[in-house]
């Protein structure tokens, strides 16, 4: 029962925010009495919490799927585009600007695995790439993943507006492309366009 009410939760958070959502209305969506509900979660910060809990960890599982799942380090970020960044993109950025200032321990959380799990991603998938010689070997691994990773966390987790268009998958997968066109060798593109199957992505990009 725990577990179903935090998937009604999150549905109802993802799409409307955390603050407008109210305990009594996640009761009566649930069917249930209120009563029963903070037996389950003492307050909304712990049903909060567990929620992100249970993101994080599925988060990490997506990204240990992928490494483990694909032959190089193009291939893993085609699988990182439909797999863990697109999970980020269910949230609105009101969930993510309502996360930050009412529930300030759950949004710490969020951001240390965006800074630890997330960045250490992005530097092991760019020190991979370089040496199988699908990323240019004359880069500064520090500066490109520091460069990476603040683009997915602006994109991603727009926390001074709520006024930022919601990322829809697409929109991960053209910030990738576009970056990483940049970084890689001739090799590595013809790779970058056949798992993305972007045939005229060089006319595009640099148009």
């Amino acid at each position: 029962m725990e577990e179903k009410l935090i998937q009604l939760s999150r549905s109802l958070f993802s799409k409307y925010g955390i603050k407008s959502i109210s305990m009594d209305e996640i009761s009566r969506e649930a069917g249930i009495s209120k009563k029963t509900l903070y037996q389950f979660f003492t307050s909304k910060e712990e049903l909060v919490d567990k929620l992100i809990t249970q993101f994080i960890t599925e988060h990490l599982a997506l990204l240990e799927e992928c490494n483990n799942n694909s032959g190089n380090a193009v291939e893993i970020i085609s699988k990182r585009v439909k797999g863990p960044y697109s999970l980020l993109t269910e949230f609105s950025p009101t969930f993510y600007f309502d996360l930050r200032k009412y529930f300030p321990m759950s949004w710490k959380r969020v951001v240390e695995h965006f800074r630890s799990d997330v960045q250490k991603a992005i530097r092991v998938n760019i020190e991979k790439g370089m040496e199988e010689g699908l990323y240019r070997n004359d880069l500064n691994i520090d500066f490109i993943t520091h460069l990476r990773f603040h683009q997915l966390s602006y994109s991603i987790l727009p926390v001074e507006t709520t006024e930022l268009p919601q990322l829809r998958p697409e929109n991960i997968e053209d910030l990738t492309l576009h970056f990483f066109y940049g970084i890689t060798t001739l090799k590595g593109r013809e790779l970058l366009e056949s798992v993305f199957s972007k045939k005229d992505f060089k006319e595009q990009i640099l148009a």
